[in-house]
């Protein structure tokens, strides 16, 4: 695998979309950032209780039924803390992984590794219920071999997954009817940002360059992040290939000429002047118009969560920016 995989998951670590590091350890014109409003605070969603008991099932197949809410819970994934404490349930939580750091609260709970979890570390924060993600999976039957209530429920791949798990972590907290306001508003805003992003026919908006990498990752149709080009109405040059991040190179992406660049990269030192001076790059489309969007908060875009209705606003308002003036 060498240093490029290496390089990458640090990247997309920081951005904490974290399916897209176990996936890859297995194979002058951006917009201001909209204002954070994407989940509602718990004060303002309904109290209203779930009717237990609740079965529901995992993303392994197997079903695991809650006679009442669990009480201390560790979650093994970003996306899923920052869903918890936006349906009002993130007091239940005991310890998270150690990318789990939206909102604050969350950085003053116990960490855990995501990648090699301290068993013994886990057990001494008595939880009745862990929640892990594809990275944890093969740690599960140890898990469970030393008594612990676990639930595997992978990081969603496209936005109506995201919306679905919402509503499963509401049904286990007792924040059912919290949980389907979150999803419903999340929906919403998603559907009127799309509708002023789309043009009547799926595709025929702008070819899109989106860079993960310095090696030139990207994002492909079956990833999350490939789930929101195409809400976005994007031609993605990366659509068609066989691999959620595949690595395009230099010949392609000129081949391509894609109409804009996103940079999801800049950590590593990518800046529009960088690319402007790569061999060859002065001929794209992108490139001689100006358009290379730098995506900075990654984690709006790359982490499965409620606050990535920001992300696709963000995105809209960077491609069309004629249309949300």
């Amino acid at each position: 695998m060498g240093g490029k995989p290496a390089v990458l998951a640090k990247l997309l670590r920081a951005g904490c979309y974290c399916l897209l590091t176990a996936a890859l350890m297995v194979a002058g014109c951006a917009p201001a950032a909209p204002e954070r409003a994407a989940a509602p605070a718990s004060s303002q969603i309904s109290s209203r209780t779930t009717a237990f008991p609740v079965t529901v099932t995992g993303d392994d197949g197997r079903s695991a039924t809650f006679t009442q809410a669990p009480a201390r819970i560790v979650s093994l994934s970003p996306g899923h803390t920052e869903i918890l404490y936006a349906i009002g349930a993130g007091g239940l939580l005991a310890g998270v992984d150690d990318f789990s750091d939206y909102p604050a609260e969350a950085q003053r709970l116990p960490k855990l590794s995501y990648s090699q979890v301290n068993l013994e570390q886990l057990v001494g924060l008595r939880p009745d219920l862990v929640i892990t993600v594809t990275r944890q999976k093969a740690a599960v039957p140890e898990m469970e071999k030393l008594g612990l209530k676990v639930f595997y429920l992978t990081e969603a791949g496209t936005i109506e997954g995201i919306l679905d798990r919402i509503e499963t972590l509401g049904k286990i907290t007792n924040r059912e009817e919290a949980a389907r306001q979150l999803a419903s508003q999340m929906r919403g805003r998603i559907e009127a940002v799309t509708a002023r992003a789309g043009t009547g026919q799926p595709g025929n908006g702008p070819s899109v360059f989106y860079e993960l990498s310095p090696q030139y990752h990207t994002a492909g149709d079956s990833s999350f992040i490939g789930d929101i080009l195409k809400k976005l109405n994007v031609r993605n040059i990366a659509s068609g290939i066989d691999s959620p991040f595949p690595q395009l190179n230099v010949e392609q992406i000129i081949a391509a000429d894609p109409e804009m660049i996103i940079l999801a990269d800049p950590e590593a030192g990518v800046t529009r002047d960088s690319v402007r001076g790569r061999a060859g790059w002065d001929k794209l489309s992108a490139v001689r118009n100006n358009r290379i969007i730098i995506v900075e908060n990654r984690d709006i875009i790359h982490r499965p969560g409620p606050r990535v209705v920001e992300g696709i606003e963000f995105l809209a308002k960077a491609l069309y920016p004629d249309r949300f003036r």
